[in-house]
């Protein structure tokens, strides 16, 4: 298990947790058992940023079967939010919030995100 004082191996772990959410998406309700997509060969690598980029493409392409998803669009957001795109995890915060405007999860973050962008007054 990694410990805190091996943060590449953290950020390894939490990053591999992000594609597994995102894979697991996949297969939430799909017509006949899933989507047919895969997670990248070999799980992340702290700092690869491929996997960044195949891991939105992965959700994103969720979210063109299933449009207004709420629980897609949060891993979306979720998933900007963990590599420190900020402003993006913002503004998929904010679709969330257009469809769940109770979306504690999502002010919660848009506020973290905020105070991450040291824009202390939107952070309140």
């Amino acid at each position: 298990m990694p410990t805190l004082r091996d943060p590449d191996e953290c950020v390894g772990a939490v990053w591999a947790g992000w594609l597994a959410l995102a894979a697991a998406v996949l297969t939430l309700g799909a017509p006949g058992g899933g989507l047919s997509a895969q997670a990248p060969p070999g799980g992340a690598v702290a700092g690869d940023r491929s996997g960044y980029a195949r891991s939105i493409d992965l959700v994103r392409s969720v979210l063109e079967r299933r449009p207004g998803d709420v629980r897609v669009m949060k891993v979306l957001a979720g998933v900007h939010f963990r590599r420190g795109k900020f402003t993006e995890a913002i503004s998929a915060h904010g679709d969330v919030l257009r469809l769940d405007p109770k979306s504690v999860e999502s002010l919660l973050e848009i506020a973290q995100a905020y105070d991450q962008l040291e824009n202390y007054d939107a952070a309140v």
